[in-house]
């Protein structure tokens, strides 16, 4: 990866010493990352490779640093290393674990930690928790057991992250005014779940992320010679995005700061996107009173003067003030549409985006179309019709369960048939789909008619018979060759797999999917999205069974079948992040994912504007960002004024981050019958109405 030419703002960062701290922030798109490299790169050349630490909240936001590393051929050393505080937390428990474990509260010194996953962690909060759900707990909430686990664990890590005693959860989630009085006992339900999880973790020498953070900060950072291992490894530090990071990792920060030779902070000061998984920018910004100098980049290197305008319009609008910009310096890039009903829109915006591939204007990964959420509606909608327009097109929902998407259902259903030992029999309904997902040709007519006819029960379970031995040629016909050609292939290979003895899931599946359904004869060949998802889905796997084969004991079949019990019950993804995909596609995904993935594109598309979605957040009965947040005093009660006031700076933080990741043009979309079936009118529309009253009032003046 080669530098770019520098500015004149980046060239005084990249140039100022080296054994020096410095404070880079500004708002996104205005070259911060690329005078971090620049300072990297002066790194590689006076130290050692190993002694740079490059620090990111997230792994997908050390992709640039990835990118340039792997285009440098000549420095000294070894490699940096590219790691978020998680992963820091990890290798220094690693590392030290002969001597902390003790401190720590670990009951068994001769047993290595086992490092919890986000679904390993809900497998064992679900271990813990039943016995409580089994003696009532929880009655008054209405909430999916994967939901309920996932929040415990939520509450449980900002805790850590903050940090502050883990009894002191329910009080501070009690903080809140207007409460339904039957909630207030589940706060102190969780509570005791959380700390029962806790010691379960301790007893079996479990380490989620709550608990690493915890050693990292108070058994192992409290040690001297763990200090002197760390500034004996790292003399330099680049700290990117560090408004997205959480306390614990900014209270780190500036301790190593007293000692490292050479410091870099970059602060998006737009940013905060995920602070509801613990972001927190003021922490962060009290970090620049400590650097020795500070630098500060106003000027938007990707964004043209009109997106710029557009910004301090919408600006103006979402905070109710006055705006100077005029009608003729935004109209080039921004443009509302309003629909009648949900299709209409979807049909005129994947439209819109063949003419613009067409037309030369964009390409398809110039493109993005966004929303709160991404349902399976939106999803197949979009997809079917960007198919019939011959445009490659990927949607993301990162923080989807499982067992919601179609494809991992299609392949789960397909090792239940290749594993007929398991004792995990596949239903009708259930290989309906599954084919459906993997035939183009296959509607559910057909599919019904070819399931009935050739799936036979046997023995309690489901066996597929050939298709070749319908003798109604009637049937057949009705069915087509086509499809029953494509059916024997899956059912040949299925048949060949079970003759053999059986393999553990994971890689079932990712010889499956690679050898039979993503071949060009069926609907997953070419599929980004598809690829993305059994990758994941075989990932996920892969790390449940290494958990239980070492912590449980289990084998690679039991594993397997426990691993699809815990899917059918809504297991999680591992993380949320959008995948790291190369190709050209146009992306569907939701606007916070958009914003966590920190990349520019020339078009956007805002579905639905006028959804709640842009402004409030999903509830969550058993956490809360803002009461379990460090700045929280607890001094009075969190209320509706409260939750108010954060949700609309919510949403003017997310309208800036995305005007200021588009350098071509923004296209809102209103609907007045959602795909629901109803009709809102949510704060972002109203503010985008009265942005269009400005612009028709500025133009009339202007003789426009």
């Amino acid at each position: 990866m080669n530098l770019p030419d520098f500015n004149q703002e980046q060239r005084k960062v990249v140039d100022f010493p080296l054994t020096s701290s410095v404070f880079v922030e500004g708002g996104a798109g205005t070259g911060k990352t690329s005078a971090a490299l620049g300072r990297l790169n002066r790194m590689l050349i006076e130290y050692p490779g190993q002694n740079i630490l490059v620090l990111a909240p997230q792994q997908s936001l050390l992709k640039p640093f990835r990118e340039f590393l792997s285009k440098q051929e000549k420095f000294s050393g070894g490699l940096p290393n590219l790691t978020t505080i998680s992963g820091l937390a990890v290798s220094m428990i690693e590392n030290f674990w002969p001597i902390i474990w003790k401190s720590a509260g670990f009951h068994n010194p001769a047993e290595l930690p086992h490092f919890l996953s986000n679904e390993t962690a809900q497998y064992c909060m679900q271990q813990v928790a039943e016995p409580y759900l089994q003696k009532g707990y929880f009655q008054a909430l209405t909430i999916e057991k994967s939901r309920l686990f996932s929040q415990l664990l939520d509450s449980l890590n900002k805790s850590s992250l903050v940090p502050f005693p883990g009894n002191q959860i329910a009080d501070r989630l009690k903080n809140v005014s207007d409460l339904d009085p039957a909630i207030l006992n589940s706060y102190d339900q969780a509570q005791e779940v959380i700390l029962d999880f806790r010691d379960y973790c301790l007893k079996n020498t479990l380490v989620d992320f709550s608990l690493s953070l915890e050693i990292l900060k108070n058994n192992i950072w409290t040690l001297d010679q763990c200090r002197d291992h760390f500034f004996g490894s790292f003399k330099c530090l680049i700290a990117d995005n560090i408004e997205e990071d959480i306390p614990v990792s900014h209270d780190l920060v500036n301790e190593w700061m007293d000692r490292l030779e050479s410091v870099t902070l970059v602060l998006d000061s737009g940013g905060g996107f995920r602070s509801f998984l613990g972001a927190d920018p003021d922490s962060a910004q009290k970090l620049k009173e400590k650097c020795q100098q500070q630098f500060v980049f106003d000027h938007a290197i990707l964004s043209s003067h009109q997106i710029l305008e557009f910004k301090e319009a919408m600006d103006s609008c979402i905070t109710h003030t006055k705006s100077r910009v005029d009608a003729e310096s935004i109209d080039s890039v921004f443009e509302i549409r309003n629909y009648r009903f949900f299709p209409e829109m979807i049909t005129d915006i994947c439209q819109e985006s063949d003419t613009l591939i067409r037309s030369g204007e964009a390409g398809a990964g110039d493109i993005v179309i966004l929303s709160p959420f991404i349902s399976d509606a939106l999803k197949f909608t979009i997809n079917h019709r960007m198919k019939e327009l011959k445009i490659p097109v990927a949607a993301f929902r990162p923080s989807r369960m499982y067992i919601d998407n179609p494809i991992v259902r299609a392949l789960i259903t397909f090792a239940k048939v290749a594993h007929p030992g398991w004792s995990l029999a596949a239903t009708r309904l259930q290989i309906r789909h599954a084919l459906m997902a993997v035939i183009n040709e296959l509607d559910i007519v057909r599919a019904d008619l070819l399931v009935k006819t050739l799936a036979r029960k046997s023995g309690g379970k489901i066996k597929l018979g050939s298709f070749d031995l319908i003798t109604n040629t009637a049937t057949q016909e009705r069915i087509s060759f086509i499809i029953g050609e494509k059916f024997e292939r899956i059912r040949f290979w299925l048949e060949d797999y079970i003759s053999l003895d059986s393999q553990p899931l994971d890689i079932f599946i990712s010889r499956f999917y690679g050898e039979v359904v993503s071949q060009p004869e069926f609907s997953l060949f070419g599929d980004f999205e598809s690829a993305d998802t059994a990758f994941r889905i075989t990932a996920s796997i892969r790390q449940f069974r290494r958990f239980a084969g070492e912590f449980l004991g289990l084998d690679h079949i039991s594993s397997g079948r426990e691993y699809i019990r815990m899917l059918e019950e809504g297991l999680l993804p591992a993380a949320i992040r959008v995948p790291e995909l190369t190709g050209e596609f146009v992306s569907i995904l939701p606007a916070h994912a958009f914003l966590m993935e920190n990349r520019q594109c020339k078009y956007q598309f805002w579905l639905d504007v006028g959804s709640m979605g842009w402004w409030e957040r999903l509830n969550q009965p058993l956490t809360n960002p803002y009461v379990l947040r460090r700045g929280w005093t607890g001094d009075r009660k969190w209320t509706a004024a409260d939750e108010i006031s954060a949700n609309q700076e919510s949403m003017l933080k997310i309208v800036r981050g995305l005007i200021s990741r588009c350098s071509g043009k923004i296209i809102a979309a209103s609907v007045h019958v959602n795909e629901y079936g109803s009709e809102q009118r949510g704060p972002l529309l109203q503010s985008l109405q009265t942005l269009q009253k400005r612009m028709f009032i500025s133009g009339r003046e202007n003789g426009v």
